[in-house]
């Protein structure tokens, strides 16, 4: 036997059992503070399932909220990264409202690095995302939001009588536009108290320069990035 394979078996096994004590450290961070959390298979975790697609995302979300229906929250892992879910609307406001500062970054859903989600306030983190909360916070007051849904209601409501309409034609239908229509008609009545009806009247200037501004963005950013 070489003399070397000594010290080559001895580096060898020091690192297995340096990752054991990593994978074991890491996958116990929620019993080790007496946390509630779902039981998982160490590395790939609770998300296994949704990585060998064996379950999609709607699914999993759901097998995941519905783990202990009595609890206000508990942990659980996705890959090696501990999280939390929280259960109880008082704790969500507390999080959310009460001491929003204390909590600025929590997982995002879509790529901060994307040109539509990159300045979304779901994506953007730290001072920046203080500011623009700062900022939007006033404008979603309850009283506020309550009138906005009864105008979202009223553009769903146009949204759905055009979209029978064109149903009853059997005409080609492109949902991206069909959908862009419905939130510019929105954001026309929310945020700037207008109606415009864009399904009826396409040719309408805040649905034409909106939807022009959004492309030229969209192209700019490309070419910057090429």
């Amino acid at each position: 036997m070489e003399y070397w394979t000594i010290p080559l078996s001895i580096v060898v096994l020091s690192i297995g059992i340096l990752s054991l004590h990593y994978l074991y450290k890491k996958n116990n961070y929620f019993k080790r503070h007496g946390v509630l959390y779902v039981p998982s298979v160490p590395i790939f975790n609770s998300s296994m399932l949704l990585i060998l697609r064996r379950i999609s995302f709607v699914d999993f979300l759901e097998k995941l909220y519905y783990f202990n229906p009595d609890a206000k929250y508990y942990g659980f892992y996705t890959m090696m990264q501990p999280m939390i879910l929280l259960r109880d609307p008082e704790i969500i406001k507390k999080v959310c409202v009460k001491s929003f500062d204390a909590f600025p970054n929590r997982r995002s859903f879509a790529e901060t690095n994307g040109v539509l989600f990159s300045k979304s306030i779901f994506s953007i983190r730290g001072q920046r995302w203080r500011n623009v909360r700062t900022l939007l916070s006033p404008s979603f007051t309850s009283s506020k939001m309550k009138t906005m849904f009864t105008l979202m209601s009223e553009c769903a409501v146009d949204f759905t009588k055009s979209l029978s309409e064109k149903v009853k034609d059997k005409s080609d239908m492109d949902m991206k536009e069909l959908f862009t229509k419905y939130t510019t008609d929105v954001i026309a009545s929310c945020a700037f108290g207008i109606k415009v009806d864009s399904m009826k009247n396409p040719t309408n200037e805040f649905y034409f320069y909106g939807t022009f501004s959004s492309s030229s963005s969209c192209r700019s950013s490309h070419n910057s990035s090429a």
